[in-house]
């Protein structure tokens, strides 16, 4: 990388760390709106007015009681952005460089609402979101003074283990709401379940996000679940102090100590205290359970995690299920009903938490369909309904842009019928199957059967056995409960009414009763409707829950998923064997709901960026130009919907008396993505000069650099490519004398237009070392010509292809072949040089002239073609998942790496094998989570250059996994 780039690069990575996962990019095709209301500027796009205001009234109401717990006011009102870019539930909030989040229009419903134990999605997800802006946005003292003096750049809040952030947003979501995780019957089950099977997370694993299950969910349930406990011993006041405390340290990391100060005792006691307790409360209630007579079930997978929504064929012989972990991606497989000839069908299925991982056959036994995401225009992310064919083993796509999901076939076989979700409302849409050559059927291609109301979700419709009837998932009014419409759409029966949650139906086979999963007694059974007497009896009753039941097409037997410490599995119980009871009424345990706000009523005006553009920090740089230290202050900015974002830089040199500059704009308003960059600075190329007598000497040379460029996205599931084109201009000024050097630098312009293609189809796992399947592919061209107002003529091409295969136990091949080729005026530089380790699974592209040969001095190979080899064999060695309690060091992972590189570089003429350098070696890799959720590898390579020029190399590195 030339240095003219290297600070803007270095600067990127750290304010994308301080931004965190917060970056998005909106579909450029939507048309923003702002309401103002006492407290926040609410953005939204069209078609989401009403759910803007109602947002708006909300976060009003939040603001009021979040400032007095957590006993701060942000300075200016914070943005809350309203989009409906997916059809996943999410939320997410940054303080860098304004205070905003994000909320989706989208809504949890059945493993979603269980997972959030939901009331109202709106209020908790604005309070879990608003909370971490204040927590994060908390300053005082030494911080609060360098906050004065270098802007938003420090936010010391951000610096604390996870299970104190996240885990803090979710105990006050729990705490502001009726629902939330920490009342949540879902995370009463992760929680018994760890305890009672010996897989607690430990304090360290809570700091972060740890590789085994519960994984991701560990500092959300568990870390509010621990200041639950914490508040009962010390009072619920002290809760929000832990930050107020931290935010005012003079240097990060202090947890410890800050607990101490604002808790009177340390986290490793309280830790100690909380599992003390959790074993005898989980142990009482097993004992509970137990007394009643536990329903036995026969495991049938042994997958984990999600491992959910088992849906019997015709026959009753095969169970497709729906597979989630950190293996693999999403996907569809099959297994017989006794558990065996288990097979993966389909990758990427499912939309977990917005429902959607149901699975329907037809009744032919020869389809499933299922639902699948897919990227719209390259951002947004949408549900559509698929069909694998199991004659053919091919998959069909059924809809399209119908944001669709939960499909189930009617028992003829002609009609399908399923669930949408757009702009606050949920439809049941049936479509006619006898014609395929329709699909994928469109908007406007199938029949609306229900229109529901606003704020009223549809989930899982299922057809009766007679085809009359359907039961399915309705969300409305803080409520999920299952209901039975007839053939034309009118609700025939309530199956229930309370704030149970109730879903996931499934009929008999004779069509007598609609069986589903409710937490309806603190743990999640199946119960079961009989529709004639309206009577519901518990089925299951297990320690830990089960869900989404299926009943076999002779009714003897069903397959359900049921949890245990590794997750979801799915399970199969003999019916016949079972002693349904009636069940006992449902017992309110949560607050009421909070009333409707009136929603905002604002003026909505267009959207400007505004003064949310305006730089918010800086911070001083130090490097070197030819004389002396150059002294640089860095800035940033970016509006509050990531259309606009650029990053400034200017230096002095202290001994050269000479000004640079670096500046970088994107934007994201407008499709394609424009972009534009100018720069002015040195740079040291090592080694380039070589006197008569040999002796190498280093150049220094002023490049004033500017470039205008267009990127296309095309981004699909499961790849991403893209085009690029721009226009580059290089003016070249030497600042070094070349002395007696035998070839002297050239100086002048270079002008051209560079294109380049992008593709990458690789995948990495939660669990995965690297990727491990896939290709990542960059091909690109320069058009270098005095014609475009330069001093040049130079042509190059370049083509890169880095391929991973998948060996099995996280163990994979990675190879990577470069060539490139440059003609016409040739610089002393050369088009490239070979040497060194530039580390990282990166394509090379016209613009760099670097290639990595590690057995080699660094640029110790030139050339103005060159071509490169490399093959890696990487392993694990050692999977640790665990860090020091409180510490900022997660300890991830060991594992290993050998390779063989071999390339050259030269000038004329074609490929001499002869002048291929090889270089072998090894490395051992230590992933670590620095700051609780900053990813690195630290490397220790030893490298061996076996041809000329070779030397033995022993050295430290480090990636950065952003």
């Amino acid at each position: 990388m030339n240095k003219p780039f290297q600070s803007v690069f270095a600067v990127a990575v750290f304010v994308l760390f301080l931004s965190g996962p917060a970056t998005a990019k909106f579909d450029p095709i939507h048309e923003w709106r702002t309401i103002e209301t006492a407290h926040f500027l609410v953005h939204f796009h069209e078609g989401e007015e009403n759910l803007a205001r109602r947002a708006g009234a909300v976060a009003d109401e939040v603001h009021e009681r979040l400032v007095k717990r957590l006993k701060w006011t942000p300075s200016g009102k914070t943005h809350l952005i309203v989009a409906d870019d997916s059809d996943a539930p999410q939320g997410w909030a940054s303080v860098f460089p304004n205070n905003r989040f994000v909320i989706s229009a989208a809504s949890p419903v059945e493993e979603g609402a269980a997972f959030f134990g939901l009331d109202d999605w709106l209020r908790l997800v604005i309070t879990h979101e608003y909370t971490h802006v204040l927590h994060i946005d908390m300053a005082s003292g030494f911080p609060a003074f360098l906050r004065g003096v270098f802007g938003r750049l420090y936010f010391p809040n951000m610096f604390q283990p996870e299970w104190l952030v996240e885990g803090y947003a979710t105990y006050e979501e729990t705490k502001g709401t009726s629902g939330g995780r920490g009342r949540a019957a879902f995370t009463e089950m992760l929680l018994r379940s760890a305890v009672l099977e010996g897989r607690f997370p430990t304090l360290g694993q809570m700091a972060t996000f740890p590789e085994d299950w519960p994984a991701g969910l560990v500092p959300y349930n568990f870390g509010a679940k621990f200041l639950e406990f914490i508040a009962a011993k010390v009072g619920d006041e002290k809760i929000a102090e832990i930050g107020r405390v931290y935010g005012g340290r003079t240097v990060p990391f202090l947890v410890q100590s800050s607990g101490r100060r604002a808790l009177g005792t340390d986290y490793g006691s309280l830790y100690a205290e909380w599992r003390r307790d959790l074993e005898k409360k989980s142990r009482a209630e097993a004992e509970t359970i137990v007394r009643t007579g536990l329903t036995p079930t026969t495991r049938l997978t042994r997958r984990g995690e999600y491992t959910i929504h088992p849906a019997i064929s015709p026959d009753g012989k095969w169970i497709a299920y729906g597979s989630m972990n950190g293996n693999e991606y999403p996907s569809l497989r099959l297994m017989r009903s006794d558990g065996s000839g288990d097979r993966l069908l389909v990758e990427r299925v499912g939309g977990f938490g917005a429902s959607g991982m149901s699975l329907s056959w037809a009744p032919d036994g020869k389809r499933i369909y299922y639902t699948k995401l897919e990227m719209r225009r390259s951002f947004s992310i949408r549900m559509d309904i698929y069909a694998y064919d199991l004659d053919t083993r091919k998959e069909s796509r059924i809809t399209r842009n119908l944001r669709a999901r939960d499909p189930h076939v009617s028992p003829d076989g002609r009609t399908l019928i399923f669930a949408t979700a757009e702009r606050e409302k949920s439809r049941l849409v049936v479509l006619d199957l006898a014609d395929r050559r329709k699909f994928p059927a469109g908007p406007g291609e199938a029949r609306v059967l229900v229109e529901s109301e606003a704020d009223r979700q549809f989930a899982s419709p299922r057809w009766s056995p007679d085809g009359k009837r359907i039961a399915l998932t309705v969300f409305w009014r803080g409520k999920q409960d299952v209901w039975i419409l007839d053939e034309a759409g009118k609700k025939v029966a309530e199956v229930t009414d309370d704030r149970a949650i109730d879903g996931a139906p499934a009929w008999s086979p004779d069509g007598r009763f609609v069986y589903f999963s409710s937490d309806r007694t603190g743990v999640f059974n199946v119960f079961r409707f009989e529709a004639a007497s309206r009577k519901i009896e518990q089925i299951t009753n297990l320690l830990t829950g089960a869900f989404a039941p299926a009943v076999s097409p002779d009714g003897k037997w069903m397959a359900l998923s049921v949890y245990s410490a590794d997750g979801f599995d799915i399970h199969k119980m003999d019916l016949a064997s079972t002693h349904p009871r009636l069940a006992e009424p449902y017992v309110e345990k949560r607050p009421p709901p909070a009333p409707e706000p009136v929603p905002a009523i604002g003026e909505a005006r267009p959207y400007s960026p505004g003064s949310t553009l305006l730089p918010r920090w800086w911070f001083p740089w130090y490097s070197e130009d030819e004389r002396g230290g150059v002294l640089w202050a860095v800035t940033s900015g970016q509006d509050v919907l990531d259309r606009h974002y650029y990053l400034v830089e200017a230096g002095y040199g202290l001994e050269s008396k000479r000004w640079a500059y670096e500046a970088y704009y994107q934007n994201d308003a407008l499709y394609p993505t424009i972009s534009l960059y100018a720069a002015d600075a040195a740079n040291e190329y090592g080694d380039l000069l070589v006197d008569p007598s040999g002796r190498k000497s280093n150049y220094w040379e002023r490049q004033s650099r500017q470039t205008a460029g267009l990127f296309v996205p095309f981004y699909r599931i499961p790849y991403r490519h893209g085009i690029s084109l721009s226009y580059n201009r290089l003016r070249m000024t030497r600042l070094s004398d070349p002395g007696a050097a035998v070839e002297a630098p050239r100086e002048g312009a270079q002008a051209g237009i560079k294109t380049s293609w992008v593709l990458d189809t690789s995948n990495k796992y939660r669990r995965s070392i690297s990727p491990v399947d896939g290709r990542k592919i960059e091909i690109g061209y320069e058009w270098i010509d005095r014609s475009l107002g330069g001093d040049f003529d130079i042509r190059k091409t370049t083509a890169d292809w880095h391929e991973f295969i998948e060996l099995g136990g996280h163990h994979a091949l990675a190879l990577r072949a470069f060539g490139g080729t440059a003609s016409g005026d040739r610089l002393l530089q050369r088009a490239y040089q070979l040497g060194g380790d530039v580390p990282g699974d990166v394509t090379i592209g016209t613009e760099e002239t670097t290639l990595s040969l590690r057995g080699y001095a660094p640029d110790s190979i030139r050339g103005q073609k060159a071509v490169l080899g490399s093959l890696e064999y990487r392993f694990p060695l050692w999977r640790i998942d665990r860090g020091p309690s409180t510490a900022p060091f997660f300890f991830r992972r060991l594992h290993g790496a050998v390779f063989a590189d071999t390339g050259t570089a030269w000038d004329t003429g074609g490929l001499d094998a002869g002048d291929l350098k090889t270089g072998v070696g090894g490395e051992v890799r230590f992933d670590i989570y620095f700051s609780y959720q900053f990813p690195i590898t630290l490397r220790a390579v030893v490298a061996r250059g076996v041809n000329k020029g070779g030397e033995t190399q022993a050295y430290l590195g480090l990636w950065v996994g952003y």
